[in-house]
């Protein structure tokens, strides 16, 4: 079982409707986890609610090879 700390829906001006999820970690903590780890994590979680898209926001440890593996909003750049 888990948490997520963001679930919320918008519409784009057609009005299709598009569902965030995301993560959110101070990174500060001991035991804290990785940042590619989250993000795994997090990608398996947005397949298994259906979300379009998922954000992870760190306070700190994410490196340019990580950047490379985050998912990007429908429609965002990178």
């Amino acid at each position: 079982m888990t948490d997520l700390d963001l679930f919320a829906f918008d519409f784009t001006p057609h009005l299709s409707q598009v569902k965030y999820i995301g993560e959110v970690k101070s990174g500060t903590g001991k035991n804290t986890e990785k940042p590619l780890d989250r993000i795994v994590w997090l990608r398996g979680l947005r397949e298994l609610v259906g979300a379009d898209a998922a954000e992870l926001t760190m306070a700190r440890g994410v490196t340019g090879r990580i950047r490379r593996h985050l998912i990007w909003p429908v429609g965002g750049s990178r």
